[in-house]
């Protein structure tokens, strides 16, 4: 049984794209300016993941505090115009533009394949549970047997932690973490947090800032970076 852990933001599905409907979704309930406020939630998103470095992120509440400091960069909001934001986006809009890489189709050939898939994500803005509900409506639950979440098991990438409470679902198949590839768009939460705890690793580096090369081997058989999900089908026949 061999085993492969998919990131969702940035890997299969675009943070980008949905960003840009849920500032439309939130400009609309708060009469605000949708290009204004995709640019602060931008900004915003990218201040999290620099205080999650420096671990001043509260595991214990990820979203609510990602809420609180988006709500510092507007006036007159609060957590329910976020939260009726976001559910307006995940029950009414069409998500297939969130697509990357045609990552669905390739989801359904390695699952073809005979490999087991998870996934691993972080959260920021929502709950791991809208993005359950976003992979379910696109169709790709069925691909996945386990799907944890960094607010559900209160630890994110890169810490240990969140890899081991994947490796703990599968024990019961006898998985070592040698038999277990982490696929992600994240050079430190993804790549470096895989390979920290005894995984494989595969850095899906589109902008090519790792390599200048589509495709380079790492450590032989066991890191790779590549510029397209594609590619995987060439390293996991």
């Amino acid at each position: 049984m061999k085993v492969l852990s998919f990131d969702i933001w940035n890997t299969i599905l675009s943070t980008r794209v949905f960003y840009w409907k849920f500032s439309t979704s939130l400009a609309k309930l708060a009469d605000l300016d949708p290009e204004k406020v995709f640019n602060k939630i931008l900004t915003t998103y990218a201040r999290i993941k620099s205080m999650r470095v420096k671990e001043l992120i509260d595991e214990n509440r990820i979203v609510e505090q990602s809420m609180e400091i988006l709500l510092e960069e507007f006036e007159n909001l609060t957590q329910e115009h976020i939260k009726k934001a976001l559910a307006s986006v995940i029950a009414r809009e069409n998500l297939e533009d969130l697509i990357l890489d045609d990552s669905k189709r390739i989801v359904a050939e390695l699952k073809k394949r005979g490999y087991t898939l998870i996934t691993i994500g972080n959260v920021v803005f929502w709950p791991g549970a809208y993005t359950r509900i976003m992979l379910e409506r696109l169709g790709y639950s069925e691909y996945f047997i386990v799907q944890i979440y960094a607010d559900e098991v209160k630890c994110s990438k890169p810490r240990p932690c969140i890899f081991h409470k994947a490796l703990n679902t599968l024990r019961e198949f006898g998985i070592e973490p040698s038999e277990i590839t982490h696929i992600g768009d994240n050079f430190r939460e993804d790549f470096l947090g895989a390979l920290g705890v005894g995984f494989k690793a595969v850095l899906v580096d589109r902008d090519k800032l790792y390599s200048s090369k589509g495709f380079l081997t790492v450590l032989k058989d066991r890191a790779y970076m590549i510029d397209s999900l594609e590619k995987l089908l060439m390293i996991f026949k």
